[in-house]
């Protein structure tokens, strides 16, 4: 089998191009094209020279891993040790995880991997492969980044209690008067509150980031928020009531001014945060 060096060279860099992009991208640092470009014609190079050098497997996977480790140096500038690391460790995952995925294509399609088509060929695996494991691992790292923000409340009203999930949003500035306001939709809270008792609720108005906007609400008797599993009770919060769900794993849009934590199982007053 002949083995043409131009293939090589070309198929490495768009390889190595689109790994380091992926990886840098799935931890969220930012990549230059000169960067990049300067990375993977390394990596190109280096897969010329090992095929004119006969040497131990060990050597040879010793030199790889060490090459690894100066791609994830050189890959972005003022990265810590730890970031090198992981960088490192999420190239290496893509290029077991995109390397069998190639040969998986090719030997579905009986391509040969030395042929000229084999070139145009490489590029939509590369990028699909790399992108989509991308799009899952930072899908992955944002459920469990707002999962940290995501707590158990307990609403009470007129004698009734009703226990939710609870997302503390910190973009949440809506106030009335001095009391923070939480969101809830309507689905979640019909059976709580009577929401035809007229007297009890009112309209507020507030600003948001897309202008004002106005929802029916009522002043909770009090909310319970639980910070590792303690107590702490406001006294002082208004309940706005949306028509739709949340699209995800919580039922309460909270207010910033609850994260207030107190070791205390006491009712707490809330002072609007200047």
């Amino acid at each position: 089998m002949i083995v043409y060096i131009e293939y090589v060279l070309l198929d490495n860099f768009i390889i190595d191009y689109m790994l380091i992009k992926a990886s840098l991208q799935t931890l969220g640092i930012k990549a230059t094209r000169r960067r990049l470009f300067w990375c993977a014609s390394l990596g190109a190079l280096f897969a010329i020279l090992i095929t004119f050098v006969n040497l131990p497997p060990i050597i040879t996977f010793i030199v790889k891993f060490l090459l690894g480790l100066v791609l994830a140096l050189l890959s972005a500038p003022r990265l810590s040790f730890k970031q090198i690391i992981i960088v490192f460790l999420v190239f290496t995952a893509y290029t077991f995880a995109l390397g069998g995925g190639i040969i998986a294509i090719f030997s579905a399609l009986d391509i040969n991997y030395s042929s000229e088509i084999s070139i145009a060929l490489m590029f939509a695996p590369c990028y699909t492969l790399g992108k989509g494991a991308s799009v899952i691992i930072k899908y992955l790292l944002s459920r469990k980044n707002r999962a940290c923000f995501i707590t158990k409340v307990e609403l009470s009203y007129n004698g009734k209690s009703i226990t939710l999930n609870g997302f503390m949003d910190t973009g949440n500035n809506a106030y009335n008067g001095l009391s923070p306001v939480i969101f809830c939709p309507l689905k979640y809270i019909e059976n709580f509150i009577d929401i035809t008792a007229v007297k009890a609720f009112k309209y507020i108005t507030f600003s948001t980031v897309s202008g004002e906007d106005k929802r029916l609400s009522v002043n909770l008797d009090s909310v319970k928020v639980y910070f590792g599993g303690i107590e702490n009770i406001f006294n002082n919060v208004t309940l706005a009531i949306i028509s739709k769900p949340f699209p995800t794993d919580y039922q309460v849009l909270l207010h910033p001014a609850l994260l207030k934590e107190n070791n205390e199982k006491t009712t707490t007053k809330i002072k609007k945060i200047s």
